[in-house]
């Protein structure tokens, strides 16, 4: 019988306990990625509210930047489970998991997570197209694959009302490596495709989300 994704061995050690202090927290990340120690602190900003940031951040005791994590992560485990899985599946349970492991310790993020859509979130067009946070894989030009975490926002703009956007956050499933999509304003229109450039593969699916921002009220 196979070992399910990202559950430890009998005889691994336990995983220290996060330490806790008023807009402060420290220790690892969760029993999911012991690996991964992150230190954390909380602000307020005038133009933002409440707001957390990194102030420290390792994988395997190494120190690196939120860009660099899963390339991290997935190059000490020798893929994207503690056993070394890289299969769909696993690749997806895995990316899962630490989206909601990592948006934990973040209780400012402006995440979404509702699955109605919020009553002012509108665009100039009237539909916001919004859904709750997801988690696919797509393929590029060049048969290598991505995947993609896609996910609307939410901040405080001051009197510009609440501003909202659609993050999205997408890795090489081969190294976990961070990839960069594009930012624009309407999604491409069905049918279109984007020529093969192998210097720069581009997703294959035209349906894929691209980071945009919305509108305020």
């Amino acid at each position: 019988m196979s070992t399910p994704p990202d559950v430890p061995p009998p005889d691994a050690p336990p995983s220290r306990r996060r330490r806790h202090k008023p807009n402060l927290s420290e220790g690892p990340l969760s029993s999911n990625f012991p690996e991964v120690e992150v230190s954390i602190s909380s602000s307020f900003a005038h133009d933002r509210g409440m707001i957390s940031g990194v102030d420290a951040l390792t994988v395997g005791g190494e120190p690196c930047t939120r860009g660099e994590l899963l390339q991290k992560l997935v190059a000490l485990r020798g893929g994207w489970t503690r056993q070394g899985g890289s299969s769909d599946e696993e690749i997806l349970a895995t990316f899962k998991r630490f989206i909601e492991d990592w948006d934990a310790i973040f209780p400012y993020s402006g995440r979404l997570t509702s699955q109605e859509s919020p009553q002012h979130l509108r665009t100039p067009l009237g539909d916001s197209g919004y859904h709750p946070p997801r988690v696919a894989l797509y393929d590029l030009d060049d048969g290598s694959r991505i995947v993609v975490h896609s996910y609307f926002y939410s901040w405080d703009g001051g009197n510009h009302g609440r501003q909202y956007a659609v993050k999205v956050e997408a890795y090489r499933v081969t190294d976990g490596v961070s990839y960069k999509l594009e930012e624009r304003q309407h999604p491409r229109a069905p049918g279109t495709s984007t020529p093969p450039d192998p210097a720069n593969p581009q997703p294959v699916d035209p349906a894929i989300p691209h980071p945009r921002r919305i509108s305020y009220y």
